[in-house]
Formats: structure tokens, sequence, C-alpha cells
């Protein structure tokens, strides 16, 4: 889907964020993370800034870079870039997730 696109490949969370808005059309989601409705992204965007989950044994989610990775991840959500479980656009999502929590699917 990148190469069709002449997109490389993204090697940092803002490079798989601007591939994920190129490649978002009516029809596809530019970003699909799981039927789960977000999986592992926040960590793997807070590590990609260099930040970190747990500093000196505490828990660091409001760190500079915890706060503009889940900033990122709302920006793709919101203009419609990102999708899991909940809301699928694309024909690849199997099934509607009502989330984590639950994990029921429905059709």
């Amino acid at each position: 889907m990148l190469a069709k696109a002449g997109i490389a490949p993204p090697r940092s969370f803002d490079a798989l964020a601007a591939a994920a808005r190129a490649l978002t059309t009516s029809s596809t989601t530019g970003l699909f993370v799981g039927n789960d409705g977000i999986g592992d992204t926040p960590a793997l965007a807070v590590f990609s800034r260099g930040g970190a989950l747990v500093t000196d044994g505490r828990a660091d989610f409001d760190s500079p870079q915890a706060v503009e990775a889940m900033s990122a991840l709302k920006r793709l959500r919101e203009d419609q870039s990102l999708t899991g479980g909940t809301r699928p656009r694309s024909p690849r999502a199997s099934c509607r997730c009502s989330g984590a929590v639950s994990g029921r699917c429905r059709p």
C-alpha cells in the first residue's frame, strides 16, 4: 500500500502519522491499529519520542513526550486517519468492537 502510494516506510511516529493521512480516503483509513481500538499504540508513540511510561518508579504519563504522543493520536483520530475496532472504515477491518474492556464484537 505504501509503495503503491509512493510513500517510504515510516521510521518515526510523525512519519507514520503523515503516511496515515496520505493513505486515508473516503473508503479506507490510513492506519488500523486493531480490533481493540488502540492496542499498544499509545506506549509506542511515547517511546518513539524518547519518553518513558515510568520514571523513578512512578507513572510518567504527563511528560512532554507522553502529552505530545497522545495529542498526535488524538489528531489522527479526529481527522479519521486512525481507526480501530469501534468504527472501522476499511474493508480489512473484520468486526466492530465496543472496546478493549468488553472485547465483544458485532457484525
